[in-house]
């Protein structure tokens, strides 16, 4: 079945930088499909960076970030140990 489109990219002219949809552009020209460009605006704070100048990391295993395999801190186990370490001065 697959997706044939996931929707258009934003740019911004000015910066020819991609503001919102770098996944999918990537994911079009693999496929050969046909970007659809909407001309958009970027933050001030936004950085021009080339894809060629992407560091891809082959190895790290992204799957461990998942939900089910995060690591939470429960809140009681914290504020005992906090509750220890700072002799009650901020919890009673």
């Amino acid at each position: 079945m697959g997706y044939k489109n996931l929707g258009g990219i934003k740019i911004c002219n000015d910066k020819g930088i991609v503001i919102d949809g770098n996944h999918r552009y990537i994911t079009y020209l693999l496929a050969g499909i046909e970007i659809e460009y909407i001309i958009w605006t970027s933050s001030l704070c936004d950085e021009v960076v080339l894809y060629k100048e992407v560091e891809i990391d082959e190895t790290k295993d992204w799957d461990e970030y998942l939900y089910d395999k995060r690591k939470f801190i429960k809140d009681k186990d914290f504020i005992e140990s906090y509750n220890k370490e700072n002799k009650n001065d901020f919890f009673p």
